[in-house]
């Protein structure tokens, strides 16, 4: 699921009640424009939910066998 950088927490708390464990946040829009208060806040609810998040403003994995 994509969403703009401003409804990730919202979906991090839906998905942290879920049990999901991992995301890959490719919203930017977070501290490299300034909101260092947003990328704070989805912090929170991954250490909050024991989330690992990898992101914001990540384009995605390659692994390499």
């Amino acid at each position: 699921m994509v969403v703009p950088a401003e409804r990730v927490p919202l979906v991090l708390e839906e998905w942290g009640e879920k049990h999901v464990k991992v995301t890959i946040i490719l919203s930017a829009g977070f501290s490299e424009v300034g909101n260092i208060e947003l990328e704070e806040e989805v912090k929170r609810i991954g250490a909050k939910f024991g989330i690992r998040i990898l992101g914001s403003n990540c384009l995605g994995v390659l692994i390499v066998v």
